[in-house]
C-alpha cells in the first residue's frame, strides 16, 4: 500500500466573509435589474399619409419654393447647389422658409416650400440624419415661434386644435431624392 503524506495535504483557510459579500453582490444586482427602466429610443417619427388607389394632386411649385439639400458621398452640405457647413443647416432652413428679408431667393410662402433631400448612396447615416434632425429642429423652432406670436403659450402648451392651425401655417413638406442611390 501506498501511504501518502498528511504534510503534503494542507487545507487553505475558508474566508466566511468572502461568502456574504458574494451574496450581497448578487442581491444588489437583483434588486438593480428589477427596479432599473431601460430608455426607450423615439428614433425618428414621420407621418405618412394613408394609401389611396386615386393619382395624388400635382402641384407646381416655382423653383423658389423649393429647397434642395444634398450631402454627397464626400460628407459636404449644399443647400440650393451653395456649400454649407453642417452647423448653420437649421438656421438656413429657418431663413428660407420664413423669408425675413423678402429675398427672391426664398420662399414667397411657408406654406407653399417643399424641402427635397438629396443623397448618395454612399452618404454615411449619421449624416443624413443629422440633415434630417436639423430639418425637424428648424421647422420645431419655427412652430415654436408662431405659437408665441398667435396664442402666447408654448407650442406643447397648445390643444392640438391650435397645434393643427400652426402646421397649416407652416407646414413641413418633405422629399426623399434616391435618384443617385438607384440611377432613376
Amino acid at each position: 500500500m501506498c501511504k501518502i503524506r498528511q504534510k503534503n495535504l494542507r487545507r487553505l483557510p475558508v474566508n466566511y466573509a468572502v461568502i456574504g459579500m458574494t451574496d450581497l453582490a448578487f442581491a444588489l444586482l437583483i434588486i438593480f435589474v428589477i427596479t432599473v427602466v431601460p430608455v426607450e429610443e423615439k428614433g425618428l417619427s414621420f407621418h405618412l399619409e394613408s394609401w389611396s388607389e386615386e393619382p395624388p394632386d400635382f402641384i407646381v411649385l416655382q423653383q423658389r419654393n423649393v429647397l434642395s439639400i444634398w450631402v454627397d458621398y464626400e460628407r459636404k452640405l449644399f443647400v440650393k447647389g451653395d456649400p454649407l457647413p453642417f452647423q448653420h443647416l437649421t438656421s438656413t432652413i429657418k431663413n428660407l422658409v420664413k423669408n425675413p428679408s423678402g429675398s427672391l431667393d426664398a420662399a414667397t410662402d411657408p406654406r407653399h416650400i417643399a424641402i427635397v433631400v438629396h443623397f448618395s448612396c454612399y452618404t454615411p447615416y449619421k449624416y443624413y440624419l443629422y440633415m434630417l434632425d436639423s430639418i425637424k429642429t428648424a421647422y420645431r423652432e419655427m412652430w415654436e415661434e408662431e405659437a408665441i406670436a398667435v396664442f402666447g403659450r408654448n407650442y406643447d402648451q397648445l390643444l392640438p386644435a391650435e397645434k393643427r392651425q400652426i402646421r397649416n401655417a407652416i407646414p413641413m413638406t418633405l422629399r426623399e431624392d434616391y435618384s443617385d442611390c438607384y440611377g432613376f
